[in-house]
């Protein structure tokens, strides 16, 4: 799985990708439009305000320590999975349990899958203004 590391692609995500709310994280996806993209990109994100700078790296490693578990344990959505994606820590991310932040996140991956079939309850898309 690549990382996005441009803040344009990061911005632009935010703009115009689909957000998933969860305890732990938000999660802001978007069909990927990057060229020559044939897999999934994602960013993780933990912001100052939440923590200093090891509570962030802490966060950033079991945000890609679940998605890595996530993706391993369905193997569907590991050959489908072919979005952008934004993770962003949340404050009680590492007070929780490992298997309840697991839960979680496969609780919003199997939301997003059900996302890209046809609107679904708990997705927000943002509204453009014109």
């Amino acid at each position: 799985m690549k990382t996005i590391k441009s803040s344009e692609e990061i911005s632009a995500i935010l703009k115009q990708g689909t957000f998933f709310k969860a305890p732990y994280f938000f999660l802001i996806v978007h069909g990927s439009q990057h060229i020559g993209c044939t897999q999934a990109r994602v960013a993780y994100i933990a912001g100052k305000k939440n923590g200093n700078a090891v509570w962030r790296n802490a966060a950033k490693r079991r945000l890609r320590s679940l998605l890595k578990d996530s993706l391993s344990q369905s193997d569907y959505l590991a050959r489908n999975f072919t979005l952008d994606m934004i993770i962003m820590a949340r404050k009680p991310l590492l007070t929780a349990s490992y298997q309840t932040t697991l839960d979680a996140f496969e609780n919003v991956l199997t939301r997003i899958v059900a996302a890209k079939d046809g609107k679904q309850k708990g997705a927000h898309v943002p509204q453009t203004s014109k």
